[in-house]
């Protein structure tokens, strides 16, 4: 080498050099004398590494060269020199010179950890740097490992790729798991490289570019629209919405306008729990409104919860976005597809909630409200579409499935009716199968996802789904069955596979190739296999076991050998020598059997027609008891024996159109029992070769009746057996040329034995029947396995110990030892298993009675085990046979014995048994006790009531559709009963259970115990006090004791004063917390904080507790909380008025000291009062009021201010919701108008209070509003104007409550005292009285005054207008709508002329059946009520003169109806 090289870069030495002679010890020179005369930089080092990139095909030794370069130049940064690329003009152009610099840095630094980072940058040359990056993307990733780069950010953690919620279809070690790649990519600009990579990876594509939007934003959503129309759990959407949210809400828009339905959205969404973050989001907000709307829809989400919490921290933003949405919606009302999801409800639902809220939002948003408002038009209620409509049932109808609303069989039969009705019950059918398959991806994780398979299997099993829709279901399901065996979706697709595949089998050849569902199906018997348990023998041993001549005689063998093959040209030879008796017939059968394998079958069925009849019949019965006896054991060549031995017997029989009769030998039979032996490829190879031979003849042909129905059992087979089975079939039916039509198999293996055996059962019912025969089943099964396991291990080796102290006859070992063992197996089943089953069958029959609530008493009991045992015990006896002669063949082989004579040993053990049939008894599974329980829950649904417990059979009907009519059945029963109580507390027992268990959710089931609790006293006592005083720790369930209060079924008194005693260790503090926060803090409060003072005082003694410090920061704000001075004056006041024994001789002493009443402050009064009011409010007396009711006096003075200031307090009160202090406040007001005088002033003030406290103002005050205008002072009004007013805010109170009917009443009696304001304003108050008062509708409409028509009337004005203008019905409906009726029949009062107008519009409607029923009904009413106007009477009685109206009303009479 030049000694001069330290002159020359590493470069030119690798480029004069041989790359061959370029090994380590030659750089290792070059290197040491390069430093020994300068410095080696990084840029020389890039150089040398570029240069042998850039001739990457003369195959440099890179781990010499490169290790060289790392061991010499050991101060080098690596990194630096792959820094020093980017300063030349790098370019790499071919993936060989890429994965040079690759392995230089791999030999550098012992792994592949390149820092692509540097290349990441932007390069001088942007055309290479583009080049560079499309040579990573096509590399292979285990050489380049881009992935490994640690500086770099995954798209995809480790964590999400091990994630087992999404079928992940992106490997973690890829070179695109890389966000920088895409960065580089976006900065770019290159759209080719974006496309290389989609097409590569579409999802690796759309998971980089989420992290570069907006650029390459049009692909992006291509690709997404694309997997948004896919199934919803897709891994590649669960990676975009966890690292871009806020984004993926954004491209959803344009996924909508791209036509994905809002509905395909929300699944998307809350696959991938997004509800929250559009919930806090709101942007785009119309989108976002949308999501929220159908979500509550669906229950996925408490609407008014949800906008209770906005208007609460958003205030004056979330509202001005609510009502753009709104806005945007209402533009589009006419066309209300357009305004899916939004409905009426809902939108009243939003308004209604804003206006609780106003008073906390701005006048611009309050303004902004209002205006939109005013902009909704007056018919948007009624518009609904068409489509909007059955989209909505279709949903109703698969949540009521889901809420177990319907039962599955009648939820088909009802989709079969809608597919049979007109167009609009076909589309709603049609919509149904949308909703299921577009929502298919979701539905199993649904609570009641079992039952959604099952209607699905059962629309596919009975042929409900259109072609179209079916195909796609299965497809589905098909899908679902692929993912791994413990995945939800796969046990959901599976369970709607178990439903259909019995019928539809056409399908097992696509989905047995998966082997986790050919293992299950196989498992649960859809799917039937041969048995691998079977004993394995030669042919030889199986023939001995019929043939008793030994065909090893070598001078019958040759004999034998010579006349086979003399038969193939001279059967007349073999016939000779048969009866020279040179050898018997039978070894000529046995030579035919074990040669069936060696000898052409053709030349054996001319040897057998040869022989003559009578060698015929002999050989067809050997041959078929020798088949038979196949079923029991196997052997390697069985399949080519099966066929050659049918296509003999065939040849022989059918061929020759000839026949064995069904008593000699049943071929039918013989395939059912290979099934049932599981040798059904064995039975179905032999029956296969059988019967194409009958082509041959013309007799056993297609159409023949006998031949067509093993034909039609072999296309039951074909529904249930593995691949190679159904070829064979299908080659027999294409033999013949007929169609292979699978179907369900009815008659095959255990599926066709309803039960194990034919049990002795005298009951005639058939229920009872079935449960006996169950009950024997599961008794049988239950100890079979470890009878016969005992029973085989004791026969063997005892067997195995005798076979040594005894001789045995040469060539029978093997038949004696079988029949031995065989023997002590069965006598020893039969002794091991009398009192087992005794046993069993009793506990088993008593218990399965018990589920199915039939009576069975114990001597009966004890009958069917006694009548049965035997049965039962043979059972066991053949399965502990079978079972053992599977064993027999392996300890055989190792049995030790002597070959002797026997002597005149007899043993009955050693006696053939006979044929061994194949039993095979399944040992019960973990899962299969449920399952036999809910069937007989089932079961007991369909017993007659006569033989059952209505109360323990039918309460779970109170869970499901048709609960009132349940319940009633079980209120007669009970009512029947002789123990009322009893059946009452059973009841409720059950009823309890269920709401413990199910969160309390059912209010009907609290209606129910209302109504018990009326009938059996002792029934409340025993609930009440359970969940009162018990110490059952399933009493402290939030929602169970939220409902009994809520349902008033709890003395909240009594439960408060238990809940302050008990101790608040094991978790009790909790549940006290939670419970007063749930009836206290809701937006809809159930109780007051008041209600629970002494639990209130309890937890004030461990205020310590963060938990409780908590609670009364959250509570603080719902308390009253009066500021005032004066509080100890007020009290001293009231102390010295009520309990000195002589106040006169305290009382003026301090009225002068504390200035009073001129100091007194009426805060101060209310306070004092209010503290006492809320401490014994609770007693049933007025001592509450004993504060309070001395302030009247005080004040009568300066009333206005008083009253004023106390107007105040009021507010406070109903701002806080606090409604118990309105009883404090009517009192005070009372009190009031005990002591004031009737003055003008005074009756102002007083009127102006009641404008102030109406119902029209404050709803909530209406009970204490009918207390206060039933004081004497307040009914004066009714003799002037003012009453009508207070009439009818007295008449508002009863659209309020039914409960306010007697009040209401007696105060409108007073106004019977002022009949000319009655007339004047009857018209008002006609509209103003609820249509359940009746009596007091009469009396306003005994005379009518004209009105005055005005701009802007409302319908029932408008109606009174048209009417004085002599307009009918019959001209036109005058605009008024559904109401119509209503308000005519308001108008019949005097007799005059407007009266006649309204009679003749009734009469045109009735004739017409406009309305009739609600007429007739109401006019009914009216007159029942009492004082019926003039024309009211007039009308009813022309009426009834029709006689379709005469006849209803007679039926209303009959019915007694006293109410609308």
């Amino acid at each position: 080498m030049d000694e001069k090289v330290y002159k020359q870069e590493i470069k030119d030495v690798l480029e004069k050099s041989d790359p061959k002679e370029v090994d380590r010890g030659f750089m290792d020179d070059v290197l040491q004398k390069i430093r020994k005369k300068r410095e080696v930089t990084p840029q020389e080092v890039a150089r040398a590494i570029l240069f042998m990139a850039d001739f990457p095909d003369r195959e440099w030794d890179l781990p010499s060269i490169v290790g060289s370069m790392k061991s010499n130049l050991e101060e080098i940064n690596w990194r630096d020199v792959y820094s020093c690329f980017l300063d030349v003009n790098f370019s790499i152009w071919t993936l060989e010179s890429l994965y040079v610099i690759i392995d230089c840095w791999v030999h550098i630094s012992g792994i592949i950890t390149v820092p692509y980072e540097i290349f990441f940058k932007r390069w001088k040359n942007e055309r290479a740097q583009i080049y560079f990056l499309r040579l990573i993307i096509e590399s292979d990733e285990k050489r380049t490992q881009l992935y490994s780069n640690v500086f770099f950010s995954r798209i995809i953690s480790i964590e999400d790729s091990r994630s087992y919620r999404f079928k992940n279809v992106l490997g973690y070690e890829s070179n695109f798991n890389c966000v920088e790649l895409f960065q580089c990519i976006g900065m770019l600009g290159s759209i080719p490289l974006v496309e290389l990579i989609a097409r590569k990876s579409p999802e690796w594509c759309a998971a980089g570019l989420g992290f570069i939007q907006p650029r390459f934003s049009r692909m992006f959503e291509e690709l997404l629209i694309g997997f948004a129309r896919g199934a919803p759990n897709s891994f590649i959407l669960h990676v975009l919405f966890k690292n871009h949210p806020e984004m993926m809400l954004q491209k959803a828009l344009i996924l909508v306008r791209e036509g994905i339905p809002v509905s395909r959205i929300l699944d998307i969404f809350l696959e991938h729990k997004m509800l929250p973050v559009v919930s806090e989001l709101l942007d785009p907000p119309e989108l976002c409104f949308d999501i929220i709307v159908l979500s509550s829809i669906r229950d996925h989400l408490n609407l008014g919860i949800w906008l209770s919490n906005n208007l609460t921290t958003r205030k004056d933003e979330f509202v001005r976005s609510l009502v753009l949405y709104l806005d945007s919606k209402v533009s589009k009302c006419k066309e209300p597809e357009k305004m899916f999801p939004l409905n009426v409800e809902i939108m009243g639902t939003f308004t209604k909630a804003v206006e609780q809220y106003v008073r906390i939002l701005k006048p611009e948003t309050v303004g902004m409200y209002n205006e939109f408002k005013s902009k909704i038009p007056h018919g948007l209620r009624a518009q609904r579409s068409k489509d909007i409509k059955i989209e909505e049932e279709a949903s109703n109808f698969i949540s009521q499935i889901i809420n177990s609303q319907r039962g599955i069989e009648s939820s088909i039969n009802q989709i079969k009716e809608f597919l049979r009705g007109n167009a609009l019950s076909k589309e709603l059918a049609s919509r149904i199968f949308s909703a299921l398959l577009e929502n298919y991806g979701s539905l199993y994780k649904l609570p009641n996802s079992d039952l959604i398979a099952l209607l699905y299997g059962g629309l596919i099993k009975e042929g409900v789904f259109p072609k179209p829709y079916q195909r796609m279901a299965i497809e589905y399901i098909k899908g679902s069955l692929k993912y791994p065996e413990n995945d939800r979706e796969y046990s959901f697709g599976f369970r709607c596979l178990e439903v259909f595949l019995p019928s539809y089998p056409s399908i097992l050849p696509e989905i047995e190739e998966i082997e986790s569902v050919n293992n299950i199906l196989v498992k649960k018997e859809l799917i039937l296999v041969d048995s691998s348990t079977h004993p394995m023998l030669e042919l030889e041993d199986m023939a001995k076991l019929i043939f008793k001549c030994d065909s090893k005689n070598e001078r019958i063998g040759e004999i034998i050998k010579t006349l086979g093959s003399e038969a193939e040209n001279d059967g007349h030879r073999l016939s000779d020598a048969i009866s020279r008796s040179l050898v018997e017939k039978e070894e000529v059968i046995l030579y035919i059997i074990q040669n069936v394998l060696l000898e052409d079958c053709r030349r054996l069925i001319l040897a057998v027609e040869s022989l003559g009849n009578d060698f015929y019949l002999k050989f067809v019965r050997k041959s078929l008891e020798f088949l038979k006896m196949f079923l029991d054991y196997r052997n390697r060549s069985e399949n080519q024996i099966a066929k050659n031995l049918g296509f003999i017997l065939g040849g022989v029989m059918l061929a020759k159109n000839r026949i064995v009769t069904s008593e000699q030998f049943d071929f039918k039979k013989f395939v059912v029992k290979s099934v049932e032996c599981r040798r059904i490829l064995f039975g179905v190879k032999f029956i296969s070769s059988f019967l194409k031979q009958g082509k041959h003849g013309i007799v056993f042909i297609p159409n023949n009746p006998w031949m067509m129905s093993i034909l039609s059992l072999l296309s039951e087979i074909y529904s249930c057996t593995p691949k190679a089975v159904r070829d064979e079939i299908q080659g027999l039916f294409d033999y013949f040329s007929v169609d292979l039509v699978p179907r369900p198999f009815k008659s095959l293996g255990l599926k066709s034995k309803k039960y194990l055996a034919e049990y002795v059962i005298e009951d005639g019912d058939l229920v009872v029947r079935h449960v006996i025969s169950l009950a024997l089943d599961l008794s049988v099964r239950e100890i079979c396995g470890a009878i016969v396991e005992k029973a085989c291990s004791v026969a063997i080796q005892t067997g195995m110990v005798l076979f040594r102290t005894m001789c045995v006859e040469k060539g029978m070992e093997y038949v004696l030892f079988r029949n031995m063992v065989v023997n002590l197996t069965k006598f020893l089943c039969l002794v091991s298993a009398q009192e087992p089953i005794k046993a069993c069958i009793s506990g088993n029959v008593s218990y399965f009675m018990k589920l199915c609530s039939l009576d069975f008493s114990t001597e009966r009991v004890f009958k069917v085990a006694l009548e049965n045992q035997a049965v039962c015990c043979e059972l066991i006896q053949r399965a502990g046979v079978s079972k053992v002669s599977e064993s027999i063949s392996g300890c055989y082989s190792s049995l030790e014995y002597r070959n002797g004579d026997a002597g005149d040993v007899r043993l009955s053990l050693l006696e053939d048994p006979g044929h061994i049939e194949k039993v095979a008894i399944k040992p019960v599974d973990s899962g299969e006790y449920q399952e036999i329980k809910a069937h007989l829950g089932q079961l007991s649904k369909k017993i007659p009531y006569s033989k059952k417990n209505i109360v323990a059979d039918e309460w779970r009907g109170l869970l499901n559709e048709g609960k009132e009519q349940v319940f009633k059945r079980i209120l007669e029963s009970v009512e029947n009963n002789e123990d009322k109580d009893e059946e009452c507390i059973r009841l409720c027992r059950y009823i309890t259970g269920h709401l413990i268990k199910s969160g309390s959710k059912e209010d009907f089931l609290f209606e129910c115990m209302e109504k018990i609790f009326k009938i059996s006293f002792k029934t409340q006592k025993e609930v009440l006090g359970w969940l009162i005083y018990s110490n059952d720790p399933r009493k402290f369930s939030v929602s169970l004791v939220s409902k009994f209060i809520e349902h008033n079924l709890i003395n909240v008194v009594e439960y408060d004063q238990a809940l302050s005693k008990i101790s608040l260790g094991d978790g009790n503090l909790d549940f006290v917390i939670a419970l007063l926060t749930s009836l206290i803090t809701t937006e809809v409060q159930i109780c007051t904080v008041y209600d629970f003072i002494c639990t209130l005082e309890m937890l004030a003694g461990h205020s310590d507790n963060p938990k409780v410090f908590d609670f009364f920061q959250k509570i603080s704000n719902l308390m009253m909380h009066i500021e005032a001075k004066g509080v100890s004056e007020y009290d001293e006041y009231v102390r010295n008025c009520r309990f000195t024994t002589v106040p006169e001789m305290f009382l003026p002493e301090f009225m002068e000291r504390a200035n009073y009443p001129e100091s007194l402050d009426i805060r101060s009064a209310f306070k004092v009062s209010w503290d006492h009011f809320i401490r014994y409010h609770r007693i049933p007396t007025a001592y509450c009021y004993l504060k309070v009711d001395p302030l009247p006096n005080l004040i009568k003075d300066k009333l206005y201010e008083s009253i004023k200031d106390s107007l105040f307090v009021f507010l406070e009160a109903y701002r806080k919701r606090n409604y118990l202090f309105f009883k404090l406040y009517a009192r005070f007001i009372v009190k009031i108008l005990d002591v004031i005088e009737d003055t003008p002033t005074n009756r102002s003030l007083v009127f102006s209070v009641l404008e102030v406290l109406s119902p029209s103002r404050v709803p909530g005050f209406s009970s204490c509003f009918l207390e206060i205008l039933s004081h004497k002072f307040v009914l004066k009004y009714f003799d002037s104007e003012e009453g009508v007013v207070l009439a009818a805010e007295t008449l508002r109170c009863g659209f309020y409550s039914p409960k306010f009917m007697y009040p209401i009443t007696q105060i409108m009696q007073v106004l019977k005292r002022n009949p000319t304001y009655v007339r004047m304003y009857s018209s008002y108050l006609a509209y103003c009285c609820p249509q359940e008062y009746p009596h007091i509708k009469n009396f306003i409409n005994q005379t009518r005054d004209r009105i005055v028509p005005v701009e802007g009337q409302n319908s029932f004005f408008r109606l009174r207008t048209a009417l004085q203008n002599r307009t009918s019905v019959k001209v036109t409906d005058l605009g008024i709508g559904k109401n119509l009726w209503v308000y005519l029949i308001d108008n019949l009062n005097e007799t005059d002329t407007i009266s006649s107008t309204v009679i003749e519009s009734i009469k045109f409607m009735i004739e017409r059946k406009m309305h009739l029923e609600e007429i007739l009904t109401m006019l009914w009413i009216r007159m029942k009520a009492g004082g019926a106007p003039k024309a009211l009477a007039a009308c009813y009685d022309e009426i009834s003169s029709f006689d379709f109206c005469r006849v209803f009303l007679k039926s209303l009479e009959s019915h007694s109806y006293n109410k609308l």
